[in-house]
């Protein structure tokens, strides 16, 4: 997927109140990269958040409130 996307990639799984970040492949240039795995990132701020909580209605609830508190 980086390969052909050209973008660095991260799995991450639900943990607490956001993501964590447990796998990230750089991007496939020669930029200077910082390494994420076990990095949180909040759930309403990321992605990978927003898609991890449209399917965990406890994790919706906390995107919502983040949104509505910003």
């Amino acid at each position: 997927l980086a390969r052909s996307s050209g973008e660095s990639v991260h799995l991450g799984v639900l943990h607490q109140h956001g993501v964590l970040i447990v796998h990230h492949v750089f991007r496939p240039d020669d930029s200077r990269q910082v390494l994420e795995v076990g990095a949180m990132q909040p759930l309403h701020s990321t992605a990978l958040g927003k898609v991890l909580s449209a399917y965990d209605p406890v994790a919706h609830s906390e995107v919502m409130e983040a949104e509505r508190r910003s």
